[in-house]
């Protein structure tokens, strides 16, 4: 089993997932942000109901990725330039 972590601050968010051993799988610290954003297919309403859950019912701040064909392509990019 594997736990994604978030630790939000003012100004930036680390996030983290982490198995079951502990071993950290990805970690970075991203700029805050207000809004969750999530994809409209596959897991996205089970998603939802775990996070607003584990925020004690509250409602989250939602924009959902309408276009989500090729999302996890898109969201994996890397941005800077290549040299070849």
């Amino acid at each position: 089993m594997n736990f994604l972590g978030l630790d939000p601050g003012r100004d930036k968010c680390e996030l983290a997932v982490v198995d079951d051993c502990r071993c950290i799988l990805f970690r970075a610290v991203v700029p805050a942000a207000d809004t969750l954003i999530l994809g409209n297919q596959t897991a996205a309403r089970e998603w939802l109901v775990r996070v607003e859950t584990y925020l004690g019912g509250r409602p989250v701040p939602l924009q959902v990725l309408r276009v989500e064909g090729g999302s996890t392509l898109f969201l994996n990019l890397d941005p800077s330039p290549t040299t070849t």
